[in-house]
């Protein structure tokens, strides 16, 4: 990926179902991103998660992504300038509601996906295949940008 395009992901906060069916925050957890496309006129990637627990389960999901203001402009849900799709497994799944998105500063942005299904039931994390959460697409704004 391009030094130009700075991506962070800040903070995942990320509640699991436990095979008891109880909801707690999981600390266990891996984030990354995969299959990264970079053009002149946008950056899209997916943002992945693997579980060290045997039996972790994926529930209500929230991250907090850190970008490059100068190249993507301020508050990018406000002015149009991310997409944000649900990954396909979760999707199929059937139990997780589309991404809430919205500006939590000028250079960062919160994306909630909320699990609807019963405990015990979300999909099954594993420490040896990521998990894609979602698809997200920055526009760029400024070609030039650093």
């Amino acid at each position: 990926m391009s030094p130009r395009f700075h991506i962070v992901l800040l903070l995942v906060g990320l509640m699991v179902l436990w095979p008891a069916g109880i909801a707690q925050a999981q600390t266990g957890l891996a984030f990354s991103f995969g299959n990264v496309q970079e053009t002149p006129d946008s950056l899209a990637f997916d943002v992945l998660v693997t579980g060290a627990a045997p039996g972790t389960r994926l529930g209500d999901t929230q991250v907090y992504l850190n970008y490059n203001e100068a190249a993507f402009g301020e508050a990018v849900a406000y002015q149009g300038n991310l997409r944000v799709d649900l990954a396909p497994a979760l999707r199929d799944h059937g139990r997780y509601r589309p991404p809430v998105v919205n500006d939590n500063t000028a250079a960062r942005v919160s994306l909630t996906i909320e699990y609807v299904g019963r405990p015990g039931e979300g999909l099954p994390l594993s420490s040896d295949f990521a998990l894609a959460l979602m698809r997200i697409v920055l526009i760029r704004t400024d070609a030039d940008a650093p």
